[in-house]
């Protein structure tokens, strides 16, 4: 293909590319359906998706070149260019485009007149193209192609021209090599299914299947042809069958060929003439029709290589003739000489002994017969023999389907001697597990037969080849009625027989009264049978029981072992009352209640718990899993096990039991064993990790909810052994997760690295590989966490720049992939530029043009707002001050930054500004942008996320905390904060801040920022209060923020200022009761709620700390709700507790009203006895305390 592209001028900017024109078409029923239903944009063409996209993509570059479609009609070529048209001029599409047919104009006046009066205008308005869509474009002359080269050249840059033919060897090389040629194949099948379905159901067509798939035949892929017949035929009839189609559209119909075949290669020549222009006749059909048809039939028939060839040969001959105006009676008699001479070729190219044809049996299915080249075996045993003879399974294979074939073939023929041969042959066949249901009938009939060879036969075939369930099986019951009644006993046991195996509900209903009757036979050969039979009948109909009462009384009476035998099992049958047994299971109700009254007893009782151990462990191994009943009984026995104090190894079965369901077809049961997993996972950790496989499988699931549970599963499952194989997973997992998981496991994912990473190099690795992935989707605290690691691991903050440049260089749409890699890049861009990009083998130098340029592209990008923004003006600030950046590249940057000064953004604005100056003062520029100390490392904060909960299962108690609630911030307190070391903003500008006093105690962190807290510029609140108090009590912290020099000392301790965010060291509480929480080791902790009854739900705790035997110092008190909670904690009063003073700090807690309070406390301390960090469970509050009354 020739893909020659020019340049093009700009599209009509009023226009619009993105403007489509409205279909009119569809509110006009007058137009045929192919213009009614004509694609309107190029997402509407059937089919030919990578034509479509190419167009696309040269639409949208402005680099639409000069077309050339070429292919069968009805293949979408013209509606293509039309739905083009649409796309670049939108409504005025039509004034833009000349459309003309070359089989109407095909001579050079219209290139010189219409085509080049058009060419030679532009668009008065706006600047562009017109388009040319010149069609049949292969029914133009030499000269007219040789003139429109021409005109191609000298005005491409007022127009494009498609050209749009069937044959492209009619278009000249010149035209060719000057367009981008598509060749439009025939549409497949099911795309015109498609299209046509919509058709009849916006027309209401009433069309049958079979008139669809006619409809879909006669196409061959031409959409305009289908269309078109179906209007037709729709015009014509009320309801389209496949005849009617047919006899629109003047084709034969296949049956009526194969009617004129058959008799072509079966009957005189006399006959078959007569028979084929009487139809020619009645049909009008044409012999070129029934050529066609007749060369697409003998397709479906197999002949031996000779008689193919030779009668392709003749078709081909005949067809030509034909095209040139042959005779037709002739070129008929010369078909059926063809068709003649191919079956006496078969017949003499077919083995002797296999096929001996005499003329008088010169018939169609011996010709099949001979063609195919099956004769059959003669019985049973030389069938066998021939199977065990096969050496490879495919041998097998082919003798069995050449076998069956034949067996077919013979069961025409009516024969009850081959009849009784074939279907020995072919339960035989059945035997070995290939297909023999179409031998049902012939069973049927052997039944029927008075032989009782043919009948032990038929009942045989039917016990094998039918069961009960089978609408064949209304056929054998007058049969077996009339055979119940035979004076042959062996008949009657033949009759009983089956029914016992294969009998229904119906016909337990219809034979009920022979069975009976038999039952008093005299034939203790009849009566044994006709128990059996008694007894399928009861199973099947319950309601029949009474009919076999009294027989079955006489059958316990009866001295033959076997009738005894039958007898006995009839009455089992009769006696046993299934009203408490579901599936199998006994009463799975009442198990089920016994199950969660156990569950009540064994809670917290050791000794009922041990007493029921072993009932537990017999019902979890005898229940039946195969069933839903048998699950729900299991499931409520794991629950029991998990509930009550069972020993470790029944805990572990019960475990294993939710891992089985996780293997479970059902999305339910699977639910249901991930949840409890869930809940059980810290109860023994390991024994859920043996099912760490399923659990992966499961997040592959096609439920999210599964999928969602599954996930959840995994955080909980990582440890430091498999933390590489679980973040691996996790992280494939991440590559096609929803977006709504993306956020919870990229914290997820961080945490666990955090926590468990094996060595630094694979921590920064798996970040990174989180940035790649999810980058818009990752928050706040695990970027800062991940630059915090960067900054204090000295000795890959190259490898970890180099990584990020590669990647940012790739993708610059993730968001915090952009922001880490400005921010390195700002800080260690130096030494990328001094050694190069890290590689696995050897460093590639990179120049720091380089850097700037990639940092530029990203502040012209699309994906840039603010933050980002403000993050790449911080990092090329701070580069520019390197001595590894060139001056060239220093003044690019201060280009750069001068052309933010003006920002309509404040921030970015003031950034762009303050510095820009820095480069007039050279001798402090250096100073204020050096690279900034390591932040203080802090641990990631877990928020609220789409996914809650916490990473890893092996924690120590002193680290499991619930939920401590990250998306609630603590106020800052209103006195002015102790700077800290890690203030970015400081220390970017060099100072302007206060140093802190010298004689102020270092601070204390409270519960939320030792464990949610980020290295932002400020602590969110202070524990310790500030050395020198301002006077004032409101807004004196706001006051000192921007200090410049620090307040003097004061010369005598001043009391503490009472601040809004911080609790008072002695608040009175009036009428709230006190609850101890915590008394040991030289510390006091009381807890005093408050509620109000208006705010049912809202409790505000006041925690207590009193030092009962010497001084507190560095009290750290932690706290944690259950899920369902939220909890906000306020600053300690103060951290040091002295004998005889009492501080405090203020909980405050949103509960959902009528639930428990409880709390998780950790607290840590230095007394008397050393340093103490312990934990304690505290759930003594009134459970009415979250509906507002204590």
């Amino acid at each position: 293909m020739s893909d020659h592209e020019m340049e093009v001028d700009d599209l009509p900017k009023d226009k619009g590319k993105q403007k489509e024109a409205p279909e009119e078409n569809f509110k006009d029923d007058t137009l045929p359906w192919v213009e009614k239903y004509r694609p309107v944009t190029l997402s509407d063409v059937v089919s030919h998706q990578d034509i479509t996209s190419t167009i696309e993509r040269f639409i949208e570059k402005n680099r639409l070149p000069h077309l050339l479609f070429y292919g069968p009609p009805g293949t979408g070529k013209t509606s293509t260019i039309v739905a083009v048209a649409r796309r670049i001029y939108g409504n005025d599409y039509k004034k833009q485009i000349l459309e003309l047919n070359a089989s109407d104009d095909r001579g050079i006046e219209v290139v010189r007149e219409q085509i080049k009066q058009f060419a030679e205008t532009r668009t008065l308005f706006n600047k562009g193209f017109k388009l040319i869509i010149l069609d049949e474009a292969d029914m133009m002359t030499q000269a007219a192609q040789a003139a429109l080269r021409r005109v191609i050249e000298q005005y491409t840059r007022n127009v494009r021209f498609c050209i749009i033919c069937n044959y492209v060897n009619k278009i000249t090389p010149a035209i060719q090599s000057r367009c981008t040629r598509f060749r439009f194949s025939p549409l497949p099948i099911p795309e015109v299914e498609k299209r046509v379905n919509m058709v009849i159901e916006s027309e209401k067509v009433n069309i049958t299947p079979e008139g669809k798939q006619a409809l879909l035949k006669l196409s061959k892929g031409d959409m305009r042809r289908a269309l078109n017949v179906l209007q037709a035929s729709h015009a014509a009839y009320d309801r389209i069958d496949e005849s009617e189609i047919y006899t629109c559209t003047g084709n034969p119909h296949p049956s009526d060929i194969e009617h004129l075949v058959n008799s072509m290669m079966s009957d005189d020549f006399g006959t078959s003439y007569q028979l084929v222009m009487k139809m020619k006749t009645e049909r009008g059909l044409a012999l070129q029709d029934l050529l066609s048809g007749a060369y697409e039939y003998f397709e479906t028939l197999e002949f031996p290589p000779a008689a193919r060839v030779h009668l392709l040969d003749k078709l081909a001959t005949i067809e030509h003739w034909l095209s040139t105006g042959g005779t037709e009676k002739i070129q008929l008699s010369a078909l059926m000489g063809a068709v003649k001479t191919a079956v006496e070729i078969t017949t003499y190219f077919s083995p002797p002994s296999r096929l001996q044809l005499e003329p008088h049996a010169m018939n169609i299915d011996n010709i099949r017969a001979a063609v195919t080249g099956s004769g059959g075996f003669y019985n049973l045993k030389a069938l066998i023999k021939g199977i065990r003879a096969c050496k490879t399974l495919a041998d097998e294979r082919a003798l069995i389907q050449k076998e069956s074939a034949a067996i077919r073939t013979s069961f025409k023929e009516e024969d009850s001697f081959a009849r009784h041969n074939n279907i020995a042959k072919l339960l035989y066949i059945h035997m070995l597990g290939y297909p023999a249901h179409f031998g049902q009938i012939e069973c049927l009939k052997l039944v029927a037969s008075p032989r009782f060879s043919d009948k032990r036969l038929g009942y045989l075939g039917i016990m094998l080849l039918l069961d009960e369930n089978q609408e064949v099986l209304m056929l054998v019951t007058n049969s077996l009625k009339n055979d119940m009644n035979h004076s042959n006993m062996y008949a009657v046991g033949l009759a009983l027989c089956t029914f016992a195996n294969i009998a229904g509900e119906e016909m337990s209903r219809d034979l009920c009264n022979e069975v009976e009757k038999l039952l008093g036979s005299s034939n203790t050969y009849i009566r044994k049978k006709a128990a059996l039979c008694a007894l399928r009948i009861v199973r099947r109909v319950p309601e029949l029981l009474d009919h076999f009462i009294d027989g079955a009384k006489g059958l316990l009476t009866d001295r033959n072992h076997g009738v005894l035998l039958s007898g006995v099992t009839l009455v089992s049958e009769m006696c046993y009352s299934p009203e408490h047994d579901v599936s199998g299971i006994t009463d799975p109700f009442l198990q089920i209640k016994i199950l969660r009254l156990l569950r009540q007893i064994g809670k917290n009782d050791p000794r009922a718990s041990e007493a029921m151990n072993d009932i537990l462990a017999q019902v979890a191994t005898n229940t039946d899993s195969t069933k839903n009943v048998g699950n729900s009984i299991l499931y409520e026995t794991v629950l029991t096990v998990l509930e009550i104090e069972a020993d470790s190894g029944l805990r572990v079965m019960a475990i294993n039991i939710l891992g089985k369901f996780l293997s479970n077809r059902d999305n339910n049961i699977r639910y249901v064993a991930l949840n409890t997993l869930n809940k059980v996972v810290t109860m023994d950790t390991n024994a859920v990790q043996r099912h760490r496989n399923i659990i992966l499988d499961c997040l592959r699931d096609g439920d999210i909810s599964i999928r969602r549970r599954a996930l959840e599963l995994s955080y909980a499952l990582i440890n430091e052994s498999n933390v590489r194989v679980l973040t691996r997973e996790l992280l494939a997992f991440l590559e096609v997760a929803d977006n709504e998981f993306k956020l919870g496991m990229t914290t997820q994912i961080s945490l666990a690295a955090e926590r468990f990473a094996p060595n630094k190099r694979w921590h920064i690795d798996t970040v990174l590989r989180v940035l790649k992935l999810a980058g818009n989707y990752v928050r706040e605290e695990v970027l800062s966490s991940f630059i915090r690691l960067v900054c204090h691991t000295p000795e890959l903050q190259a490898y970890t720049t180099s990584k990020l440049y590669t990647a940012l260089k790739e993708d610059i749409s993730q968001e915090s992939l952009t922001l880490a890699t400005v921010w390195l890049l700002g800080e260690f861009g130096e030494a990328l530029i001094q050694g190069g990009l890290v590689d696995e083998e050897t460093p590639k130098p990179i120049q720091d043009s380089d850097i700037v340029e990639i940092q530029e592209s990203i502040l012209q990008s699309p994906y840039a707002n603010a933050l980002i923004r403000q993050f790449v003006l911080t990092s090329l600030a701070k580069l520019s001050s390197r001595p590894a950046v060139s001056e060239p590249q220093r003044q690019r940057i201060f280009n750069i930054l001068n052309g933010f000064a003006t920002s309509t953004e404040l921030e970015i604005q003031q950034r762009a500004v303050e510095f820009a100056s820095l480069f007039s003062h050279a001798d402090i520029r250096g100073g204020v942008l050096e690279v900034m100390p390591p932040p203080e490392i802090k641990a990631t904060v877990i928020g609220t996320v789409s996914e809650r909960r916490s990473v890893g299962s092996t924690r120590t108690d002193k680290d499991s905390l619930l939920d401590l609630m990250g998306d609630e911030t603590t106020p800052a307190a209103a006195a002015p904060p102790a700077q800290s070391n890690t203030d970015l903003l400081a220390d970017l500008f060099g100072g302007g801040g206060a140093a802190p006093a010298p004689a102020a105690p270092a601070p204390q962190k409270n519960s939320i920022q030792d464990i949610l807290g980020l290295f932002d510029s400020t602590p969110a609140a202070t524990a310790t209060p500030p050395p020198a108090p301002m006077p004032t009590t409101n807004g004196g912290g706001l006051g000192g923020l921007f200090d410049s020099t620090p307040s003097p000392a004061p010369a005598a301790p001043a009391p503490k200022p009472v601040t809004p965010t911080s609790a008072p060291a002695q608040a009175p509480v009036q009428n709230r009761p006190t609850f101890l929480a915590y008394d040991k080791n030289g510390l006091k902790v009381t807890l005093a709620p408050q509620v109000l009854p208006s705010k049912p739900g809202m409790v505000q705790i006041q925690a207590r700390f009193e030092a009962t035997s010497g001084p507190v110092q560095g009290v750290t008190f932690q706290v944690a709700v259950p899920r369902t909670q939220q909890l906000q904690m306020l600053p300690m009063s103060s951290a040091d507790v002295n004998p005889g003073n009492v501080e405090t700090q203020v909980l405050k807690i949103l509960a959902p009203p009528g639930s428990q309070v409880k709390l998780r406390i950790r607290i840590a301390f230095t007394g008397s006895a050393g340093a103490i960090q312990d934990q304690v469970d505290f759930a003594g509050f009134p459970a009415s305390m979250t509906n507002g009354v204590l």
